[in-house]
């Protein structure tokens, strides 16, 4: 999963729109070098950052890219979408009638 991109407006305007500030959340993706193991975390000022599987403090912070959206991956994420909420709905469809032949 990769965090989106969050535009910080220029200091002038962070004064005369204070809930801006309260919208973003600082996460970030962390390499821990015990185990290997990737993940992400949002941290705020008096967060402790550790590992969850093995709990070490020994991590590195990755580089975070941007999220790209444009109409073209937009309608690709709808297509992707909408072919999975149809096996959805056919494994419930045939989940429905295998309970009707075994229970009528």
């Amino acid at each position: 999963m990769v965090p989106q991109l969050v535009i910080v407006p220029p200091v002038a305007d962070i004064e005369s729109e204070p809930k801006y500030l309260e919208q973003t959340m600082p996460v970030y993706e962390y390499s821990c070098r015990a185990c290997e193991k990737e993940f992400e975390l949002l941290v705020r000022k008096q967060t402790v950052v550790k590992c969850p599987a093995c709990q070490s403090e020994d991590l590195q912070k990755l580089l975070s890219l941007p999220t790209v959206q444009s109409s073209g991956t937009r309608a690709q994420a709808m297509k992707a979408a909408k072919k999975r909420d149809a096996k959805q709905g056919n494994d419930r469809v045939q989940t429905q009638i295998e309970y009707e032949r075994n229970h009528d």
